[in-house]
């Protein structure tokens, strides 16, 4: 009853704060579609043969746990959670140090010796949590830094095919492998799959949510979960104003099964969402003004997740963090800018990027570019906070479209907070000229 009381508690002050742009810290307003008014609105951005390419990739992603033969990982990748923490302090919620007997229970528990002790296919019967480590509490890595839990590695949705390799000693935590990231998760949210269920879920077709926290109700309306952008479903039928999609649920062996459910035309379609500016304006408007959370936490979004999930419903697959997205080298091309003056990177994005199909990294963070504006690149991403003198932070901590020195108006601004100066590079993310 708690955690029911906490997560609406979370939901509501947030969904509060959704509703405020921060306007003062960028006079921009936050509406892609103003944006695109000058581009070819309606134009389909490639031809049917590269959206037939895109798709063919982004399924095959997206299914492989349950072709795959063997795990990816081994056992160094897998314990790499408890490597971080040995190099540094870590924090519990009470600002409490992480001790060492606790670290000693979770390695304990966490069994890696035996590493892998399972190879078992399976698929999520809810949205839920990828962690570091086999735990379900955060960890800091500095006093009073929420939201910042360092044990957070990604939200995966209802739905997402996992391949378990490894079992924690209380039976509690599996560490999978799935087209998004690797870790824990806990094996109530997951249910085992066999080849008949695969045969049967298994569709050409998905069907992809362009509304975010959308409910989804069963046909007596009983509220099932809450969709999310960035989430796919085999289509099983398609009706004049509605989609029956395929969903999992678990029976009384800890077995997936099929339900079916649908959902109105208003807030879900076909993928891939046809690529035109029209549409990429239309995605990225709902995802803007979302609350900024390490790793998905609470199921809202990051930097390199808010991009992820804006793309994935055109069938276009990114992966998971900021640094694998500007090298991944199965997308466009990655042009290095640090030959390049802080201006002049500028210059170079304005001339050189396409808007909406443009990554810009720098080490820890990762944005869109979406267009020009007085001579001044503008983006769109997910971001925490702006350094201002004196060790001070201003707390934007949500998703918007600012130039590439953001907060530039606020007094105090730190002027190496300039993103120029840190841009590295940027990366196509479709992989056509």
């Amino acid at each position: 009853m708690k955690k029911v009381f906490l997560t609406c508690l979370l939901l509501f002050i947030f969904s509060c704060v959704r509703q405020h742009v921060p306007l003062n810290i960028c006079r921009l307003p936050q509406n892609h579609e103003i944006i695109i008014k000058s581009f070819q609105y309606n134009t389909q951005l490639i031809s049917e043969k590269e959206e037939k390419f895109l798709t063919n990739f982004y399924n095959y992603k997206f299914l492989k746990p349950f072709i795959q033969m063997a795990p990816t990982f081994d056992k160094y990748f897998v314990s790499w959670g408890f490597r971080k923490l040995k190099k540094r302090k870590y924090y519990f919620i009470n600002s409490q140090v992480v001790d060492k007997k606790f670290i000693a229970k979770i390695k304990e528990n966490a069994n890696l010796d035996t590493y892998p002790n399972a190879f078992v296919r399976a698929i999520t019967v809810k949205n839920t949590s990828i962690r570091v480590l086999p735990i379900d509490f955060p960890l800091f890595i500095k006093k009073g830094s929420f939201p910042f839990d360092m044990m957070q590695n990604s939200s995966i949705f209802i739905g997402t095919p996992v391949v378990i390799t490894h079992i924690s000693k209380d039976r509690k935590w599996a560490f999978v492998e799935n087209y998004i990231a690797a870790g824990w998760i806990k094996i109530n949210d997951l249910a085992y799959v066999d080849n008949k269920f695969i045969e049967k879920w298994y569709s050409n077709k998905f069907v992809v949510p362009i509304k975010d926290r959308v409910p989804v109700y069963n046909d007596k309306n009983f509220f099932q979960f809450l969709s999310f952008i960035g989430a796919r479903f085999p289509l099983s039928k398609a009706g004049e104003n509605y989609f029956i999609i395929k969903i999992p649920v678990k029976d009384v062996n800890n077995y997936a099964k099929i339900k079916e459910i649908k959902v109105p035309k208003e807030y879900f379609s076909i993928a891939p969402i046809k690529l035109t500016y029209k549409n990429l304006a239309y995605i990225s408007n709902q995802l803007t003004g979302e609350p900024y959370f390490w790793g998905g936490s609470y199921f809202f979004r990051d930097c390199s997740m808010t991009l992820r999930d804006l793309f994935a419903g055109f069938n276009i697959y990114l992966p998971r963090n900021s640094y694998d997205q500007a090298h991944y080298e199965e997308l466009g091309r990655y042009i290095n800018l640090r030959r390049f003056s802080p201006r002049n990177r500028e210059k170079y994005i304005i001339k050189h990027a396409k808007p909406y199909l443009t990554l810009i990294w720098f080490p820890g963070h990762i944005m869109l570019y979406v267009g020009k504006k007085d001579g001044k690149a503008l983006i769109f991403h997910n971001f925490w906070s702006i350094k201002l003198k004196h060790h001070k932070k201003y707390i934007v901590g949500q998703s918007c479209i600012t130039t590439l020195f953001p907060g530039k108006e606020i007094p105090n601004v730190v002027k190496n907070y300039d993103f120029r100066k840190k841009i590295r590079g940027i990366r196509y993310v479709i992989p056509f000229d």
